[in-house]
């Protein structure tokens, strides 16, 4: 009897502990959100970053600043409020997978480099210096790759709005 009292102690236990939300992982995001009907693309850049941008009341002047916070129609950058419907270019750090890809070459590109490099300094030269081609032409596209910024011009069909993003780590 005493047994089942204990395993029944337990299973009510467990029953609470599993139902009980420990932490909640859900984060949000500021993005500017960046779209094209025509194209059906959607772009994003998110708060942090530095971006620069062109107004129609004065397209001859190119802002610069770091990206603070973000409303449904305006944005701060640095401080100062700027009309979304007022944008003319916004150019910015775009998160796609290009980037990650680009990371992966450029390590591919740096390691390759110093396995050709050590062929090329020893004996077997014909071995070494394509190896070192290759590794040195990763590492240069995949730091081109993980530095692209992307431009958007409102009057080339590019539309932007704020918006958030919201995802819960828990879920991966």
């Amino acid at each position: 009897m005493k047994k089942m009292g204990l395993i029944l102690f337990y299973l009510i236990f467990l029953s609470l502990t599993i139902s009980a939300q420990l932490i909640d992982d859900r984060d949000s995001i500021e993005v500017l959100i960046f779209e094209h009907l025509e194209k059906e693309d959607m772009r994003f850049i998110r708060t942090g970053g530095t971006i620069k941008y062109k107004l129609r009341s004065n397209p001859k002047v190119s802002y610069s600043g770091e990206l603070e916070n973000i409303s449904t129609t305006s944005m701060y950058v640095d401080g100062q409020k700027v009309m979304l419907a007022d944008c003319k270019i916004i150019k910015g750090r775009v998160r796609t997978d290009k980037e990650m890809i680009g990371g992966i070459l450029a390590g591919f590109g740096f390691a390759g480099s110093g396995f050709g490099g050590a062929f090329a300094g020893t004996s077997s030269l014909s071995a070494g210096l394509p190896i070192l081609g290759v590794g040195l032409g990763s590492l240069g596209s995949g730091i081109s790759m993980m530095m692209s910024k992307k431009s958007f011009n409102m009057d080339k069909g590019w539309s932007v709005y704020g918006g958030k993003m919201i995802f819960d780590r828990a879920a991966q």
